[in-house]
């Protein structure tokens, strides 16, 4: 028999999206292959758990699994999909290139998921498919570097939480609560410069696993740590722990390649040291000096500066009540917590202190979201209309998967229980036949 020399893939060849430090995550290929086959993220994980003859626990959730990090997971899931994608190299999508030289649980990802808005919105405006990015999944990076912001985890439009991918149908870029678009114009802000670095250190890390792979071995990275121990604290670990602020205990375990550091580990010793976080992942600090330290006094010189308790805030509760009754008269409803975070309050002072008020300022967002609601349920129900007419002319009647089939995604995905739109569609029909059927049959007697 004579064996194709490039035979179909299983699933959609679906190529990632990016490049260097913008490249996707693996979370979000994902969730755009289970969009390229009209099926649920849940629908679509649970059939790859089926065709490699996994079993699976009853509770079974993919976004446990952290796609995008450097576990076990994260290789398998890669693996799996280029095998049904044809798509090799999935595992850029992850972290994976540097798990030689990272803890095993010294990645962690954010649960609820971080994003860009301004990102985001530049991909719409360049007509480009928006998508996540794998820069956002580290919990240790908490801004955007490239547009100075904090990255986000509300949806601006519902103001809730966990919304990125946290449901069945995930469509990147879109809020899977209110289905509202998630980018949008943000100023830069002035950000901890820590943070900003960090940011750009794991971009760095993204971009040269993804043109030039290095070759990372643990005893690299212990004779890395090991010079700056020399170099910066006189050949002293006990000293080189306290300047850092680590446990003496976790630098001898590193020493002793009995353990490796967290990539927030590693970043702390590469800010205080002044190389990239790829140099020292990888051994390359040949050629770095630094000046050295006074052993005994390390935390002085490169000790973070002592925290300073915030002064006490006095809160001006008759301006607060002027400023929410302002927003009371905006064209646009804003929902509480929005108002909070601009106000620089907790929501639950709010409703002690201005309760009436701000009761207003979620009944109107109330309304607001339940008159959109309706709206985009008119919508559906013209466009389902339309549909059953055209099916009803070829003898076919409207289902569930010929609305998939032939209305766009994200119209169906802005109504809840789109199935009992349906249904209800169909019942009306019936009953106006009837109707009809009843009135032809009196006509003629």
């Amino acid at each position: 028999m004579k064996v194709q020399e490039n035979p179909r893939s299983t699933l959609h060849k679906l190529q990632p999206l990016g490049c260097g430090a913008e490249v996707e995550s693996l979370t979000s290929y994902f969730c755009r292959l289970a969009v390229s086959h009209s099926t649920s993220t849940t629908q679509l994980s649970r059939w790859i758990c089926g065709h490699f003859e996994l079993m699976l626990e009853e509770d079974f959730d993919w976004r446990t699994r952290h796609f995008s990090g450097l576990r076990e997971a994260a290789q398998r899931w890669s693996a799996g999909l280029s095998a049904l994608t044809s798509v090799d190299r999935l595992d850029r999508l992850t972290f994976m290139h540097w798990k030689p030289v990272i803890a095993q649980n010294g990645l962690g990802i954010h649960r609820a998921g971080q994003f860009c808005p301004m990102c985001l919105y530049e991909d719409r405006e360049k007509g480009a498919t928006p998508y996540l990015r794998l820069q956002w999944e580290p919990k240790i990076v908490s801004v955007c570097h490239k547009h100075r912001i904090p990255l986000q985890t509300h949806c601006h439009s519902c103001a809730k939480s966990n919304i990125r991918h946290a449901s069945a149908l995930v469509i990147p870029g879109w809020c899977t609560s209110c289905h509202e678009f998630l980018g949008q114009e943000i100023l830069p802000q002035t950000l901890n410069d820590f943070a900003v670095w960090s940011a750009e250190q794991v971009a760095e890390l993204i971009a040269q696993q993804q043109y030039s792979p290095l070759q990372l071995e643990p005893h690299l990275l212990q004779d890395a740590i090991q010079k700056v121990i020399d170099t910066m604290y006189g050949g002293s670990s006990s000293a080189f722990a306290r300047g850092q602020g680590f446990p003496k205990t976790t630098v001898h375990s590193w020493m002793k390649c009995a353990g490796l550091p967290t990539l927030e580990n590693s970043l702390r010793v590469a800010y205080k040291s002044g190389f990239s976080v790829v140099d020292l992942l990888s051994g390359r600090i040949d050629g770095w000096s630094h000046l050295a330290m006074n052993v005994q006094l390390p935390l002085l010189t490169e000790g973070e500066p002592a925290r300073r308790r915030k002064p006490s805030r006095n809160i001006d509760w008759v301006q607060i009540e002027k400023e929410l009754q302002r927003m009371l008269e905006l064209a646009q409803p804003i929902p509480v917590l929005s108002v909070a975070e601009q106000i620089g309050l907790d929501v639950r002072q709010l409703y002690l202190r201005c309760n009436a008020t701000t009761r207003r300022l979620a009944a109107r967002w109330k309304a607001f979201v339940e008159e959109r609601k309706q709206v985009n349920v008119d919508v559906a129900i013209a466009h389902l209309r339309d549909l059953e007419a055209a099916l009803g002319e070829q003898g076919r009647s409207l289902t569930m998967r010929e609305a998939r089939a032939h209305i766009p995604v994200a119209i169906l995905h802005k109504v809840d229980r789109c199935w009992d739109v349906i249904r209800s569609i169909r019942k009306t029909t019936e009953l106006e036949a009837d109707w009809g059927s009843a009135n032809d049959a009196r006509f003629r007697t």
